[in-house]
């Protein structure tokens, strides 16, 4: 299914299933009304993908079975647009409720496909079955709120798994940063990524984040202090305008593998750095610390392709 518009459920229940029989293309926009499902596919094999190019919406209460009964295809969920899209779906929907245990199904691959945008609003969410992934290609803007979450919807096994692309973006707004994914049902004040247990369901698995070590650039764009996860990147981004901290509490240090790239004034001298430290400490925010100068470096490294401070 591709459609070329937006695609605008918020005011009509969906039950979306993902390996679906019906192929349909359609070139405006889908919406619904206040009432009424509406249901699109079947148990199927071969490729099945939902190709969106424009706003995504679902109503809280609407549910997805994405691998229908366990069996056929595992389809995609595909954003593919050329301009700014927005996606706008409470993480109920593909993790379920108590009172609705059993409706959904998320094993699903997503993707945001190269040259798009995607924007996740605050109380959005994408949440993946276990041994499943998301696939950054393009651009993904997750404001203040929004979740990325691990789950299982019934058994499974294995992590779920990021894959960054070589151009792929992740932009970070929440306070807590990017997170190691395995914060488990939280309920407030929470990273980036996180899991969440789906009712009738086993403890969802951790986020396998790894990709994020050799490919894309996470950037930590958002309004207030913001905890930059202690983790190795491949390019780390700093485009905040509240302050940072590094959200452990020891002094981080981060050898950059191509050191031309960062410059940064030190003691009123312009200087090439070797290496960078984010300084744990709230009262020094925006403070990088050379560690050559002021740190020994047995202490904990991790390391970066790039750092870009703006």
């Amino acid at each position: 299914m591709t459609v070329d518009g937006n695609f605008d459920l918020s005011g009509a229940r969906l039950d979306l299933v993902g390996n679906g029989t019906i192929f349909s293309s359609w070139a405006g926009d889908i919406r619904g009304g206040s009432t009424g499902n509406i249901a699109k596919g079947g148990f199927a094999n071969g490729t099945m993908e939902f190709n969106f190019k424009g706003d995504f919406k679902l109503k809280n209460g609407s549910r997805y079975n994405g691998r229908r009964s366990g069996g056929g295809s595992v389809p995609t969920i595909r954003f593919i647009g050329t301009t700014l899209q927005t996606f706008t779906v409470h993480p109920n929907v593909w993790v379920g409720t108590s009172s609705l245990d059993g409706e959904t199904n998320a094993i699903t691959n997503w993707e945001i496909a190269a040259g798009s945008q995607v924007t996740m609003t605050p109380t959005s969410g994408i949440a993946i079955h276990g041994g499943f992934g998301l696939t950054v290609y393009g651009t993904l803007v997750a404001q203040d709120g929004a979740e990325l979450i691990s789950t299982f919807t019934g058994d499974g096994s294995g992590q779920t798994l990021l894959t960054m692309g070589l151009n792929g973006i992740i932009r970070v707004a929440d306070p807590q940063g990017l997170g190691d994914g395995t914060v488990l049902n939280p309920v407030s004040n929470f990273p980036l990524f996180i899991r969440r247990t789906s009712p009738g369901s086993p403890t969802p698995p951790t986020w396998d984040l790894t990709s994020i070590s050799s490919n894309g650039t996470i950037e930590y764009n958002g309004t207030v202090t913001q905890a930059v996860t202690a983790r190795t990147y491949n390019n780390l981004v700093i485009n905040n305008t509240g302050g940072i901290v590094v959200s452990n509490p020891s002094t981080t240090i981060f050898p950059l593998q191509q050191p031309k790239h960062c410059r940064r004034q030190h003691h009123g001298k312009q200087r090439g750095a070797l290496a960078w430290g984010l300084h744990p400490d709230a009262s020094r925010q925006r403070r990088f610390i050379c560690p050559y100068l002021r740190h020994p470096l047995h202490r904990q490294c991790h390391q970066l392709n790039h750092l870009s401070i703006k």
